[in-house]
């Protein structure tokens, strides 16, 4: 058998304070307080917390960590650079030659 992973999506999604029920593709769905309310592709789902926080986590704290393995390769490319090139040519932000 073969393993998958679930795509990162990028999700709407807020706390419900009262009882709702959405109509769904899937039929009505009941959110109740404390569920999340999940926008996904246009559509309203409502999710509990418990698998919400098993699924999801704040977009912030995502973008931070891009962030940083964006920046951990920039270094690995600049000390590549260093080994072996005159870095004169070399644009500090992007690690890349300069044009």
């Amino acid at each position: 058998m073969s393993k998958f992973r679930k795509k990162p999506v990028i999700v709407d999604a807020f706390r419900l304070v009262d009882t709702v029920v959405i109509a769904t593709r899937y039929g009505d769905w009941t959110g109740n307080p404390g569920d999340w309310l999940v926008t996904v592709g246009g559509e309203q789902l409502p999710c509990t917390d418990e698998i919400f926080r098993q699924l999801y986590e704040p977009a912030d704290e995502l973008r931070e960590q891009e962030s940083l393995a964006d920046l951990k390769g920039r270094v690995k490319r600049m000390e590549e650079l260093q080994a072996g090139r005159d870095l004169r040519h070399v644009d500090p932000l992007s690690c890349s030659p300069r044009t």
